[in-house]
């Protein structure tokens, strides 16, 4: 019973966590790009630090409808497949992302303002990875442990 109740809080916990991994990555190159590429304008950092806060924000409101979309029913496959390797994850992720465009697209309306081209595919099955990566090392990878478990001790047994 104990192992069936951390497994739903880690699973819960990799749900919530996992979609914030990308957001942040686009949310830094975002920066990034922002920041070495304008030579022209020679804004104050701050505004590039406001607008990575704005693309963060707005990566998270795609972000999680696609985790309730398509990865909660992705994983519940996972699980009934028994489906638990780092190479299934990655490759699933990776497919499973490249697909959303295809289920976002007709939620939010986005078919005439969207350039419509395979680097959206590409980018999101990139995102899609790095989303299952980072839920497989929170769920899958130490499914016995909690984000706290390990916290302050050392893992070599004192000799």
């Amino acid at each position: 019973v104990l192992k069936k109740i951390m497994s739903q809080r880690n699973a819960s916990v990799g749900f919530l966590l996992a979609p914030l991994v990308p957001s942040f990555i686009f949310a830094f190159c975002a920066f990034l790009l922002g920041a070495l590429g304008d030579s022209l304008h020679q804004l104050p950092i701050t505004t590039y630090l406001f607008g990575m806060l704005i693309w963060f924000l707005y990566a998270i409101v795609v972000a999680y409808p696609v985790t309730l979309i398509i990865g909660i029913p992705g994983y519940l496959i996972y699980k009934r497949l028994g489906f638990k390797s780092f190479k299934s994850y990655l490759i699933g992720g990776c497919i499973l992302g490249g697909l959303a465009p295809l289920v976002l697209m007709p939620i939010f309306g986005i078919y005439e303002t969207l350039n419509f081209n395979l680097w959206i595919f590409f980018i999101s099955g990139f995102f899609g990875a790095v989303t299952c990566v980072t839920f497989w090392l929170i769920v899958i990878k130490n499914p016995n442990k909690t984000l706290n478990s390990d916290a302050g001790k050392d893992p070599r047994p004192l000799t």
